[in-house]
């Protein structure tokens, strides 16, 4: 790596300035690709996409706060972490596993009268028994 000389030159020194920051916004535009690309090879797990990547998760998270852009493409890969999620859960349905199929029925069944609601309790302490008195 070169070493870059000091200069006492003020537009000089505005310029190596200049050139620096235009660096780092480079290498931080790198890193965040990198980083999207990593969270979308762990679903989403940022500690696991950070570490890929070589990052801290603060930087994820900054991102997130300063970079609208950033913040649309993670929001995205969610999209893509439950359609992978779903694409397993139907196979699992396909090969006609109950608990897959009762799991699918509860959550988007409804709308067809599946749901898990409790039976209504028919033990009424209340009641009377009725009894035929004439004899």
């Amino acid at each position: 790596m070169a070493v870059k000389k000091e200069t006492k030159n003020p537009v000089e020194k505005k310029k190596q300035v200049a050139n620096t920051e235009k660096e780092e916004q480079q290498k931080t535009t790198v890193k965040k690709k990198a980083m999207l690309n990593a969270l979308k090879a762990t679903y989403g797990v940022v500690s696991q996409a950070a570490e890929m990547v070589g990052i801290n998760r603060s930087s994820h998270y900054d991102w997130i706060q300063d970079d609208p852009a950033y913040k649309k493409e993670f929001e995205s890969l969610d999209s893509y972490a439950v359609d992978f999620v779903q694409s397993k859960l139907f196979e699992k349905i396909n090969m006609g596993s109950t608990p897959e199929i009762i799991f699918f029925l509860k959550t988007r069944g409804r709308k067809h009268g599946y749901s898990e609601v409790d039976a209504p309790d028919t033990t009424d302490k209340n009641q009377f028994e009725l009894v035929n008195i004439e004899s």
